[in-house]
């Protein structure tokens, strides 16, 4: 999860082998996301570029991780 100003971004990442497929736990909690209107994304490797657009706009992005420990990775 990603989230700044107002924006909140759900990002499930995969790797790209075919065997790497959500879970039906997974695609339910996508469904409910979509659903109330929130960006989700399921993210592989291939989708680099993509990722690098989506995110690129946006500046000081904090994961759910940095803020446990206080932004320090």
């Amino acid at each position: 999860m990603l989230a700044k100003a107002g924006r909140v971004i759900y990002a499930e990442l995969k790797t790209d082998a075919t065997s790497s497929k959500l879970t039906d736990e997974q695609a339910a909690w996508r469904d409910v996301l979509l659903a109330a209107g929130v960006e989700w994304f399921c993210w592989r490797p291939r989708h680099l570029e993509e990722v690098r657009e989506t995110l690129a706009p946006i500046t000081g992005w904090q994961t759910a991780e940095s803020v446990g420990t206080g932004g320090r990775t």
